[in-house]
C-alpha cells in the first residue's frame, strides 16, 4: 500500500467481529445511511452549480467562493454559494434540490448563520489538510454536521471524494473523510477507503462490478455512494465474507471463509 498523510494517523473503517453480530449490522446500517446522504448532498451540488452558471454565468466575477449543502427542514438539500465581504460570509444564492431535480433558485444576499460558517470553514480546512495527496485535480466535497460531536470534539464529517473518469472506471481509492472540530478549526482524523489511488475498471454495459475490500470489513459508505451514483450492484469481497451494495441497501451474502 502506499503510503500517505504521513505523521496522520490512518483511521480505517472496520469491524474485527463476524459479519452478523450487532456491531458489524449496526456498522453496515451506518454506512447505508451515510452513503445516501453523500449522494444526495453530491446531487445537490452538482444539478445545483450547473442550475446557478446557467442563470447567473461567471460566480467568481460576483465573487462567489465556494458553497455548502445542507439537509432542508421539509427535505431535500439546499444548496448555498458563499460570497465573502471582508471577515463576513454571504450566502448569494440558494438552490432547493428535491426528489431528483432542482426546485427552486433564488438570488440572496444572507449573512451565514454560526453553524453555516463553521459547514463553509470545515470544507476549506479538510481541502487544505490533503494537499498534496490527492489522485489528480477537481475533487468533490460533501460536509455533513454529527448528530453528536465525537469525544476528541469532532463535530463535521467532510468528505473529499476523487471524481468519476467515467462510470466504467470507479475511482475506490483517494476519496477520504476529514474529521473536523468545528470550534477550534482542528482536524481530528482522516479515514480512507481503499489503498493509494486504486481504480476499478469495469465492462462496458455491465450492470455489476466486484470490488475486493482490503481496508474495513464490512461495506463502506463510500461503496453505497459508487453504487447510488453509478447504479452498478457492487459485489464487496471482505474478511467477514460477501455483501452485496444495490444502491442504499447492503445485504450479507455468504461468509467467504467457508
Amino acid at each position: 500500500m502506499r503510503a500517505f498523510l504521513a505523521g496522520v494517523a490512518f483511521l480505517l473503517i472496520a469491524t474485527q467481529a463476524h459479519a452478523q453480530t450487532p456491531e458489524a449490522l449496526a456498522a453496515v446500517e451506518r454506512a447505508a445511511a451515510t452513503g445516501a446522504r453523500i449522494f444526495a448532498h453530491d446531487q445537490a451540488a452538482w444539478y445545483g452549480t450547473d442550475t446557478m452558471i446557467a442563470d447567473i454565468g461567471d460566480p467568481r466575477a460576483l465573487g462567489f467562493r465556494g458553497w455548502i449543502t445542507e439537509d432542508a427542514p421539509d427535505g431535500g438539500v439546499v444548496l448555498l454559494f458563499v460570497r465573502p465581504e471582508g471577515e463576513a460570509l454571504f450566502a448569494a444564492y440558494r438552490v432547493l434540490y428535491r426528489d431528483g431535480e432542482v426546485r427552486e433558485t433564488q438570488r440572496i444576499n444572507t449573512p451565514l448563520t454560526e453553524m453555516q460558517t463553521r459547514l463553509y470553514r470545515a470544507r476549506q480546512i479538510a481541502v487544505d489538510a490533503l494537499q498534496g495527496h490527492y489522485c489528480g485535480s477537481g475533487y468533490n466535497t460533501v460536509t455533513l454536521p454529527r448528530a453528536e460531536p465525537g469525544a476528541d470534539g469532532a463535530d463535521i464529517d467532510v468528505y473529499v471524494m476523487r471524481p468519476f473518469e467515467s462510470f466504467q472506471r470507479l475511482p475506490l481509492g483517494g476519496n477520504y473523510r476529514v474529521a473536523i472540530d468545528s470550534a477550534s478549526g482542528a482536524v481530528r482524523g482522516f479515514s480512507g477507503y481503499a489503498p493509494g489511488c486504486d481504480t476499478l475498471d469495469v465492462e462496458a454495459n455491465s450492470p455489476r462490478a466486484m470490488i475486493w475490500q482490503v481496508v474495513g470489513d464490512t461495506p463502506t459508505e463510500m461503496q453505497v455512494f459508487i453504487s447510488l451514483t453509478t447504479h452498478l450492484h457492487l459485489s464487496v469481497v471482505s474478511h467477514s465474507g460477501t455483501w452485496s451494495v444495490d444502491g442504499g441497501a447492503i445485504t450479507y451474502l455468504n461468509d467467504t471463509h467457508n
